[in-house]
């Protein structure tokens, strides 16, 4: 189950304070796009997210993109909020973390990856050795795929929120 687990549970992506990175050592962070930074498609940040995003550069901290979804969705995005982009990157393979930790040359524990799906974005960060940070997703999916993903994480976030505080908490984590 703890390639599963995320290792801090968060509402919203703007919640992820340089504080708490600070404090896990945190020097880089790995993003979804779609349900995480905006909604399904969309080519624009909202006020809040792209505060965070100032916020995170603000602080020194490295950012990069890394989607399942195709260059053409994903680079567009990309260059309008000036973060580099590894699309197609095989969450929750390696690859495309791997790639991002290449080029930035940190070791996996000076990174976290930012996502709202377990079986992608968390189980990508857990094999890979990162601190993984879950967020809730801006709006229910419609796509019958992602509603089956959804209803599968159901089991893993309440395995999350059963041993959350404990475990999370002496790890320094947090809990929703």
């Amino acid at each position: 189950m703890r390639v599963l687990t995320p290792d801090i549970y968060l509402n919203h992506v703007s919640e992820v304070s340089p504080d708490l990175l600070h404090k896990r050592g945190i020097r880089a962070l790995i993003l979804d796009v779609d349900n995480t930074l905006t909604r399904h498609n969309s080519q624009v940040l909202s006020k809040e997210v792209a505060d965070w995003v100032a916020l995170m550069r603000q602080n020194g901290m490295k950012l990069m993109i890394a989607s399942n979804n195709t260059a053409a969705r994903i680079e567009p995005f990309s260059k309008t909020i000036g973060i580099d982009a590894i699309p197609n990157s095989c969450k929750p393979l390696p690859i495309g973390y791997r790639k991002a930790q290449k080029e930035w040359n940190l070791p996996s524990h000076e990174i976290a990856v930012i996502g709202d799906q377990i079986y992608t974005d968390i189980t990508g960060a857990n094999l890979c050795g990162m601190l993984s940070i879950m967020v809730n997703c801006f709006e229910p999916e419609k796509n019958v795929f992602f509603k089956f993903k959804r209803f599968l994480e159901r089991p893993v976030l309440k395995h999350y929120r059963k041993i959350g505080e404990s475990a999370f908490r002496s790890k320094g984590g947090t809990h929703r």
